[in-house]
């Protein structure tokens, strides 16, 4: 009975171990589902999520959004502080997503569509008051 509840303690510990190295995998070593359901907010949640959370401070001194990091080459990363392993870790993540992933978000694109029209609209009013 004792070694019976020991080797459920082990297993529970293996439980706890597995999820806590799957929590921190990147992207690219995690399940396809769990990725598909990944959306940063920010730059900062983004190096996070990929384990290069050490780089926060150059992408935020070099004001680096996520819209842009398709657009990064190895001299910008060099540029900004970053040693050659992050940089072929970071280009070899960016490189393999869609770019369009880090165009700006849907809501964002929807408030830009409006306020367009609205300034379209708004020369168009004028002329009845």
């Amino acid at each position: 009975e004792e070694e019976e509840e020991e080797q459920e303690k082990k297993e529970q510990e293996q439980n706890k171990e597995t999820k806590k190295a799957t929590k921190n995998q990147p992207a690219s070593e995690k399940d396809k589902q769990n990725e598909d359901e990944f959306v940063p907010k920010d730059i900062s949640e983004w190096l996070n999520y990929h384990n290069l959370s050490k780089y926060t401070v150059p992408f935020k001194r070099g004001k680096v959004q996520l819209h842009q990091l398709h657009t990064l080459t190895a001299k910008d990363l060099s540029s900004m502080g970053i040693d050659p392993e992050g940089r072929n870790k970071i280009l070899k993540i960016v490189t393999a997503i869609d770019p369009s992933e880090f165009s700006a978000p849907s809501h964002m694109r929807a408030i830009l569509t409006i306020l367009v029209i609205v300034l379209a609209v708004i020369p168009l009013l004028a002329r009845f008051f």
